[in-house]
């Protein structure tokens, strides 16, 4: 018997009944040797304090994470190209991974992964944007966007 996958590209959407669309302006992260946990809320300022008021989670297998990962990476080199690159306030970067961390020293795997986190923190929040300017196209008003 031969496993056959389905083509995404092949694939129809329909929607459920019960099918929501929400907003969120936080998203915390459950990883299980299965899965990865998205846990979304919102920022509520309402009784005076900053607090974020979680209301919804969605469990994605690690192949779903990667292949959101891509598009997700897609979707934002497409928004920057089209809008520019997209500024994350100072006070919202997470901190930098610190490879020389005398934590991390002597655990080779913990060292590795840190430089690896570095390397997508500094893509990310280092100054430069999703792609470099040099290989943006030029894009004029009436010029076609993605969404079109």
């Amino acid at each position: 018997m031969v496993n056959k996958m389905e083509d995404q590209s092949s694939l129809g959407f329909t929607r459920d009944e019960d099918f929501e669309s929400l907003y969120a302006t936080n998203v915390n992260f459950e990883p299980s040797v299965w899965d990865l946990k998205l846990i979304f809320g919102q920022l509520d300022q309402s009784s005076g304090r900053a607090v974020v008021k979680q209301h919804t989670a969605i469990s994605v297998p690690w192949i779903q994470v990667k292949l959101m990962a891509y598009y997700l990476e897609a979707q934002l080199a497409i928004h920057d190209i089209d809008f520019g690159a997209v500024i994350v306030p100072p006070s919202l970067i997470p901190p930098s991974p610190d490879p020389t961390s005398p934590e991390i020293q002597g655990n080779e795997l913990a060292e590795v992964t840190a430089k690896y986190l570095l390397l997508i923190h500094e893509k990310y929040f280092g100054g430069r944007s999703q792609m470099p300017p040099q290989e943006a196209p030029a894009c004029s008003p009436d010029a076609p966007t993605t969404g079109e």
